[in-house]
């Protein structure tokens, strides 16, 4: 007989009501983000208990970033939550605001809201570095350190840290942790 965990347990009733109910992205992301929170999960966690890819969840949380106009627009169905997340790459939230209403009044498909989000990116000096090979090479030409707990948390990158960047580096970097615990245990 298979035996879960009290997380698994937890996170059936949701993975049993998807076939029933079709959650919008933005509902489905706070139920990440719930079960997350409750059971402390990374992200990778909760993709492989709930039996989904780890990008979906990274994708779905970050929808939870952005403006909640633009939350709307996508749970509406006005905005594609893969090109919402595209516009969540721009820091600046009146650029995103800006972006979505035009990728909805111009009916823009998905490759032309990227083309849109880059061209954006290249004009929004605090999205991007000044081109290719910025600063000296090899050298980071952005880093943001968080204090938390009594520990320091740099992130660096050459080509900027966003916040969507930093969220999905920590991600990242909590899901090995995780793994690298499981097997020492």
């Amino acid at each position: 007989m298979l035996e879960i965990g009290e997380g698994e347990s937890r996170a059936l009733p949701w993975v049993e009501e998807r076939p029933r109910e079709d959650p919008g992205p933005i509902e489905q992301a706070r139920a990440f983000k719930a079960l997350m929170e409750r059971n402390g999960w990374s992200g990778n966690q909760a993709a492989k208990a709930l039996g989904v890819a780890q990008p979906t969840v990274v994708r779905a949380l970050a929808l939870l970033d952005l403006p909640a106009p633009i939350q709307e627009w996508v749970e509406q169905g006005d905005l594609s939550p893969g090109t919402a997340y595209e516009i969540g790459k721009i820091q600046d939230a009146g650029i995103q605001g800006e972006l979505a209403d035009r990728v909805v009044s111009e009916g823009l498909s998905r490759a032309e809201a990227v083309e849109a989000v880059r061209a954006a990116a290249r004009k929004a000096p605090s999205t991007v570095g000044k081109g290719r090979g910025a600063g000296r090479p090899g050298k980071v030409s952005t880093a943001r350190t968080l204090k938390a707990a009594g520990c320091k948390i740099t992130v660096e990158n050459r080509k900027g840290v966003d916040d969507a960047r930093l969220v999905a580096a920590l991600r990242e970097a909590l899901d090995r942790l995780a793994t690298r615990d499981d097997r020492a245990a």
